[in-house]
């Protein structure tokens, strides 16, 4: 077994630090696998994008139909060729994407006739945080 001949130690160091994109073409770093130009970085970016839809694909069909998706955070908002693999993808679910918005960044990323919308919804985890944190410290 894996575990038993790295150690715990060494299967959490693999697990956390050597897995994912990282293990599959060498960086964690999906800006720096965009920037390449090799079949491991091209690899990941595909992986990465069939992994989002498959995910979504399962959400999709537990909620019984979409009407919106809402692309956040580092690479929802920064990564126009992965979220345009991703809406391409999703295109069973009724989502038409809109190629020019996707790579001005939106907000809008669907086409006029998309029976499903497309977002890029810009993360505000810092201001979340200071907020939270003021509240916590002037609680009580």
């Amino acid at each position: 077994m894996l575990a038993e001949r790295l150690g715990i130690e060494g299967a959490r160091r693999l697990l956390w630090h050597e897995s994912g994109l990282r293990g599959l073409a060498g960086s964690g770093d999906m800006r720096a696998l965009l920037g390449r130009d090799d079949p491991a970085a091209r690899f990941a970016i595909r992986h990465f994008a069939y992994w989002a839809t498959r995910h979504a694909g399962s959400l999709i069909a537990a909620m019984g139909g979409l009407d919106a998706l809402a692309f956040t955070s580092g690479i929802g908002e920064r990564a126009a060729p992965l979220r345009a693999a991703i809406m391409e993808r999703l295109g069973w679910a009724g989502l038409t994407p809109d190629p020019a918005a996707n790579a001005a960044h939106g907000p809008a990323l669907h086409a006029p006739r998309s029976r499903v919308t497309a977002w890029v919804v810009r993360a505000r985890e810092e201001a979340y945080i200071a907020t939270r944190t003021r509240a916590l410290l002037t609680a009580g």
